[in-house]
C-alpha cells in the first residue's frame, strides 16, 4: 500500500509531492527537488538516498508519476521545471 501526498500553496510556491510505502519515501518538488528516504532506518530524513537507477526509487516513481500527472491535468497553470524521470 501506499499513501500520496500533496502539499501546494496557491500563489505561495511550487508543489510538493510524496509518495510513501513500506518504510521508504520519495519526494519530488516541482521546482526540481527529487529526495528519497529509508525512514524506518531514517525516520528524521536525514541522509537523502536519492539515486535515479536505484530500483527502490524507480518503483516509487511508476507510483507518484501518474499522481503528478494527474495533477496537471486538473491545474495546467502548474508545471514542473524539472520532467518526470
Amino acid at each position: 500500500r501506499a499513501l500520496v501526498h500533496f502539499n501546494y500553496i496557491n500563489g505561495w510556491a511550487q508543489p510538493d509531492m510524496a509518495v510513501t510505502r513500506s518504510g521508504e519515501r520519495l519526494l519530488y518538488n516541482w521546482a526540481g527537488a527529487r529526495s528519497f528516504y529509508d525512514i524506518d532506518v531514517d525516520p528524521g530524513e536525514g541522509t537523502d538516498l536519492y539515486d535515479a537507477t536505484d530500483t527502490r526509487v524507480i518503483s516509487l516513481w511508476d507510483v507518484l508519476g501518474p499522481e503528478v500527472r494527474a495533477v496537471e491535468a486538473m491545474w495546467p497553470h502548474l508545471v514542473p521545471t524539472r520532467a518526470l524521470p
